[in-house]
C-alpha cells in the first residue's frame, strides 16, 4: 500500500506535495531532495551515559558515551576508521584528567598480572552476540593503548555483554584478574579520585 507522499509524487499532485512539507519549484519541477524528513526507526532515541571513571576492589570502572554498531558486515573502511577514532576520543573523554586510576592495573599487568576486561554494550536494540567483538573493538584497543597492555596476549581476557534498551553507551569493567582461581585480584589504588557521581 503507498503512502500519500508517494502517491503525490507518482501523481506529480503538487498541491498535496505541498500539504505534506515538500519544496515545488515552478510548475513542474519537484526536487527529490527537498522532500521532509522520513522518521529513521534505526535511530536510538536515547539519551547517552554520563561518561565518568570509578574504582572498587580490583577493578575500575568507565562509562563512555559511545554508540557501538555491528562492523561484521560493513565494507567502508572509511566509516569504519571514522568510527574506530570516534572510540577512541570517547574513551579519552571518559577518562579525562583520572588517568591515574588505570596505573595500579598497568603496574599489575607489567608485572605479568592478567587483565579481565567486561565490556557491556547499553542501550539501543539487542545485537547478535557474534557481532559484540567487532561492535567493541575501537573501545578495546583504547583501553589496551591506555594500560600499556597487547589485547592478543593471553594475560588480556575480553568479555563481551549487552544490556538493551535505556541509555546509549558502553560499560567497562577492568579488573586485576588470577587466572588460576578465575577471580578478581583485591589491588589498592594509587590514586583514588572518581568522576561519577
Amino acid at each position: 500500500m503507498d503512502s500519500e507522499l508517494t502517491k503525490a509524487i507518482r501523481n506529480r499532485d503538487f498541491a498535496a506535495l505541498e500539504r505534506l512539507g515538500c519544496t515545488v519549484q515552478g510548475p513542474r519541477q519537484f526536487h527529490a531532495t527537498t522532500l521532509p524528513a522520513e522518521p529513521d526507526h534505526n535511530v536510538d532515541t536515547n539519551k547517552m551515559v554520563e561518561p565518568c571513571i570509578s574504582t572498587s576492589a580490583g577493578t575500575v570502572t568507565i562509562y563512555v558515551a559511545y554508540a557501538s554498531k555491528s562492523e561484521t558486515n560493513q565494507r567502508d573502511w572509511k566509516a569504519k576508521s571514522r568510527r574506530t577514532g570516534e572510540a577512541w576520543r570517547k574513551v579519552r573523554e571518559a577518562i579525562g584528567p583520572n588517568l591515574g586510576l588505570l596505573e595500579t592495573l598497568a603496574i599489575h599487568y607489567a608485572k605479568n598480572g592478567a587483565l579481565r576486561v567486561r565490556m557491556t554494550r547499553l542501550g539501543g536494540r539487542k545485537m547478535d552476540r557474534s557481532n559484540l567483538p567487532a561492535a567493541m573493538k575501537g573501545i578495546e584497543d583504547a583501553i589496551a593503548y591506555l594500560l600499556g597492555a597487547d589485547d592478543g596476549d593471553s594475560r588480556w581476557h575480553p568479555e563481551y555483554d549487552q544490556e538493551p534498551g535505556g541509555d546509549v553507551g558502553v560499560g567497562i569493567d577492568v579488573s586485576a584478574w588470577d587466572l588460576r582461581r578465575k577471580e578478581i585480584v583485591e589491588v589498592d589504588f594509587i590514586s583514588k579520585e572518581t568522576s561519577c557521581s
